[in-house]
């Protein structure tokens, strides 16, 4: 309590504006990395509500909107690695989704091999965002209901019920860049008490997957190996102003999927839930004196 508050002068990309942010000591690194967050993604243009900009993922300037190949259990459909270097830059991202890694292989496998998904895949330029379902199949419409611990779902080897500590094991393993939480997915048309039902278990698994997570950080120091990864757009970043150049995101980033099915107000209430939180893709809008009185 009677240690002096470090003053932090944080600055816009075009440095058109600063801003001075009095911080606790034992607050200092939980308002660093929340601001490296924020740096994490640079808006180049605006219409609206939508926008284009620039996210740096593994020293690598991603534009965005971006096309990201769709993977089936970590292979991209008819393409080869070599092939699919032949689509960049247009294509910058890949898809790959976790539930299709819980068994052969399994976490377990994956975290022996001790390289990460990258590697394992054998596409190790490409950032990789962890997805929680496959776009293209239904793996929650199983025979079986999810319940309060865990969401069922049809994976490769069969029915599995996946529970928030399982995923993140998963994701533990892969090292992915980006990846989404578990959700309790429902269809389209499902009734309202089960849309709320869903609501709440994604919030509540949402909150657990969150907790894992800064364990894993707390534990496994983010992988040097992602930051010596050669730079693939190197000519559009010096191109580009708006891009952070040799800046890079914060570890692995976590993404929260937003729930409701096919009604609004759920919908609603599940997108309120995942701004509460601390997760990535969420622009929170704080005031500079609430910042200060950390």
């Amino acid at each position: 309590p009677s240690a002096r508050p470090v003053t932090l002068l944080t600055c816009s990309r075009s440095c058109a504006y600063s801003t001075r942010l009095q911080v606790p000591p034992f607050q200092l690194s939980a308002v660093v990395s929340k601001l490296q967050l924020s740096m994490m993604f640079t808006a180049t243009a605006q219409d609206g509500l939508a926008r284009c900009g620039v996210m740096m993922i593994r020293n690598t300037p991603i534009h965005t909107p971006t096309a990201m190949l769709y993977t089936r259990r970590g292979g991209c459909m008819f393409l080869t690695p070599d092939m699919m270097e032949k689509l960049r830059p247009e294509a910058q991202l890949l898809q790959v989704n976790t539930t299709q890694f819980l068994n052969l292989p399994s976490p377990e496998i994956i975290q022996q091999y001790g390289k990460g998904i990258h590697n394992y895949i054998g596409t190790p330029s490409w950032p990789v965002l962890a997805s929680n379902r496959d776009p293209t199949l239904t793996e929650y419409l199983g025979t079986k209901p999810s319940n309060n611990t865990a969401a069922y779902m049809t994976i490769y080897t069969g029915g599995a019920y996946v529970a928030p500590e399982r995923y993140m094991q998963a994701i533990s393993a892969m090292q992915p860049d980006l990846f989404i939480a578990l959700a309790d997915e429902v269809p389209g048309d499902t009734k309202l008490k089960r849309v709320k039902q869903s609501v709440d278990r994604t919030t509540n698994w949402l909150g657990e997957c969150i907790k894992i997570h800064q364990q894993q950080e707390q534990q496994q120091p983010p992988q040097q190996q992602q930051q010596e990864e050669p730079n693939h757009n190197t000519a559009d970043a010096s191109a580009n102003p708006n891009s952070s150049g040799g800046s890079s995101s914060p570890s692995r980033q976590l993404f929260a999927p937003v729930v409701g099915g096919g009604i609004a107000a759920e919908r609603a209430r599940a997108a309120q839930a995942v701004a509460e939180k601390d997760v990535a893709g969420v622009r929170h809008r704080v005031q500079v004196e609430q910042l200060s009185c950390l």
